[in-house]
């Protein structure tokens, strides 16, 4: 008996529905996952619950220590105390920079070994006083956080150097206590702490540091909008 119409419709609609399931993914198809992956990953990412404490110790410990300098005299807990303990302080930030330098290094290493596709970040242009010092980039996961890395130990070691230098020609004791407090909440706080001593991922490219002006700025600039407010609202009343 031969088969109907509709029977032989039906078996072609099968077929070509089980061959469109075996076919490989387009590489639009790739790159839209890939996509929705990385997004996933960055909407999924939640900070550590140490990070806020960090943060705000970071805020109020300078103004702490300065009102506490104030009524007790620094000179009386022993200059040499503060400079041994300054030492200590950045030599620790140092050896941490070290090991996440390493955990960089086994992160990549161990990703590779999986055969996973290594992501890559779309890093922003860096813009210095409105002017485009470098321009916007594709760079390894490796590569990137390597960057973030040498600009955090340039900061350590220049503010080492540059506080130590004040110190030893005026005799200054305050500007080693606030790095004593200051640096190792620095490194903490740190997305890269975060992302190989702590293992929480972070999506890169890391969120810029506010900046210490920012605040003030867009107090300024409603400041300035409220004045214009006032002043048309004079000057219609002067035309009516």
């Amino acid at each position: 008996m031969a088969p109907s119409k509709s029977e032989v419709e039906l078996r072609k609609t099968l077929e070509s529905t089980r061959s469109g399931s075996k076919s490989p993914p387009s590489g639009g198809d790739k790159e839209a996952k890939q996509a929705t992956e990385a997004a996933a990953s960055t909407d999924d990412y939640t900070p550590s619950a140490y990070i806020s404490k960090a943060k705000g110790i970071q805020q109020f410990a300078p103004i702490a220590l300065l009102l506490a300098s104030n009524k007790y005299p620094l000179e009386d807990l022993g200059v040499n105390n503060f400079r041994a303990l300054h030492v200590i302080v950045n030599v620790f930030a140092l050896l941490a920079l070290v090991y996440i330098r390493r955990e960089m290094f086994n992160a990549q290493a161990e990703e590779e070994k999986t055969g996973k596709a290594l992501p890559e970040v779309d890093v922003p242009a860096k813009m210095v006083m409105g002017a485009e010092q470098t321009p916007a980039c594709k760079m390894g996961r490796l590569e990137y956080d390597l960057t973030q890395w040498k600009e955090q130990l340039q900061k350590t070691v220049i503010s080492w150097g540059m506080l130590m230098f004040i110190h030893m020609q005026f005799g200054a004791l305050l500007p080693l206590a606030f790095q004593i407090v200051t640096v190792p909440l620095e490194l903490i706080v740190s997305p890269l702490f975060e992302s190989y001593v702590v293992r929480n991922q972070v999506p890169r490219p890391f969120a810029a540091p506010a900046s210490p002006f920012a605040e003030v700025q867009e107090r300024w600039k409603k400041v300035q909008e409220e004045m214009k407010q006032e002043q048309q609202k004079v000057e219609e009343k002067k035309e009516e």
